[in-house]
C-alpha cells in the first residue's frame, strides 16, 4: 500500500476516535459542568443526546466518502505501480500498454505526473540507443511511438520538471508540436527529425546533431544551440530571440522567413553559409 495512502488511513482512524471521545464528554460530562440539578442535567443530556443522534447519520457520510477516497486512491495507486513496472518489460507491446494507461494517470495527482514524465525519459533515452538516421525512415517501436503521442497529447503545466533527454537518439522522429521546453537535449541525435512546431524553449541542444531537422515554425527563443550541427536544417520561421548558437555550423540551413532582427543571434559566417539568407547584407558585414 502506498504510504500516502496508509498514512491517510491512520488519519482517519485517529479522528474517528477522537470524535467518539468527544461524543462522550458532550453527553456525560458536559451536563455535569453546567448544572448541578440532576433533574436539569438530565435535561440537557437529552437535548445533547437528540442533537448527537441528529448528527451522527452526517458524521457517518462524511466517513463514508473518506472512505471512498481512500479506496480509490488506493485503487490508483495499485493501478500506477502495475503500470510503472509493465513500462520496463521486455516487450514492446506492454511497454505501450504500459505508456497509454500512465497517460491517463497523469491527472491523478502533480507526483504520478512528474514520476510519469520521467519515466518517459528514461524509457526514451534507453530504448532509443540503437536508432540511427541512416538510410530510409525507420519504423519506431510502439513503446516509442506511443511516450511520442502522449507528449504531444499533454497540456503542459508550469510544475512540470524538464525532461532528462540528454544522448536521447531520435533521428527521423515525428516530433512535430511537441512541447520540449526547458528539456535537457545535449547530445541528442536529432538528424532529420520533424522538429516543426516544436516548443524548445529555453532547452538545451549543446552539440546536438540536428543535420537536416525540420524546426519550421519551431520556438527556439533563449535555447542553447552551441556547438549544434545544423547542416541543411530548415528554420523557416523561427522564434530564435536570446537562442545561443556560438559555435553552431549552420552550412546549407534554410533562414527563409526569419525576422531581421532574429538574425542577431547569428554570424555573419553563419549567414552567409546558410542556403537561403534572409539578409544578404549581413552576410558582407567583416
Amino acid at each position: 500500500m502506498d504510504l500516502v495512502t496508509r498514512r491517510q488511513r491512520w488519519l482517519l482512524a485517529v479522528s474517528v476516535l477522537v470524535t467518539a471521545a468527544v461524543m462522550v464528554c458532550l453527553l456525560y460530562l458536559f451536563p455535569m459542568w453546567l448544572t448541578r440539578d440532576s433533574k436539569q442535567e438530565e435535561a440537557l443530556r437529552n437535548h445533547l443526546t437528540t442533537a448527537v443522534g441528529a448528527a451522527i447519520p452526517v458524521a457517518l457520510s462524511f466517513v463514508g466518502v473518506a472512505k471512498f477516497l481512500l479506496d480509490r486512491a488506493k485503487h490508483r495507486a495499485d493501478k500506477f505501480h502495475t503500470a510503472m513496472d509493465r513500462l520496463f518489460n521486455d516487450n514492446a507491446d506492454t511497454r505501450a500498454d504500459a505508456v497509454r494507461a500512465l497517460e491517463q494517470m497523469m491527472s491523478y495527482s502533480p507526483d504520478y505526473r512528474a514520476r510519469t514524465l520521467e519515466a518517459f525519459a528514461d524509457l526514451l533515452r534507453t530504448r532509443t540507443a540503437a536508432l540511427t538516421g541512416n538510410g530510409k525512415r525507420q519504423q519506431l517501436p510502439n513503446d516509442i511511438t506511443a511516450i511520442l503521442t502522449a507528449l504531444r497529447r499533454r497540456r503542459p503545466r508550469r510544475d512540470d520538471p524538464p525532461m532528462n533527454l540528454i544522448g536521447v537518439r531520435l533521428p527521423r522522429a515525428p516530433l512535430h508540436a511537441l512541447d520540449l521546453s526547458s528539456a535537457q537535449l545535449a547530445d541528442a541525435d536529432l538528424r532529420y527529425a520533424d522538429l516543426s512546431a516544436a516548443n524548445l524553449t529555453g532547452a538545451n541542444l549543446d552539440h546536438a546533431m540536428l543535420t537536416g531537422a525540420n524546426l519550421t515554425g519551431a520556438s527556439l527563443r533563449g535555447t542553447r544551440l552551441t556547438h549544434a550541427t545544423l547542416v541543411g536544417a530548415t528554420l523557416t520561421g523561427c522564434d530564435l530571440i536570446d537562442a545561443a548558437l556560438e559555435h553552431a555550423t549552420m552550412t546549407g540551413a534554410d533562414l527563409r522567413g526569419l525576422n531581421p532582427g532574429m538574425t542577431a543571434v547569428l554570424t555573419a559566417a553563419q549567414i552567409a553559409s546558410a542556403t537561403n539568407n534572409p539578409n544578404p547584407e549581413a552576410a558582407e558585414e567583416p
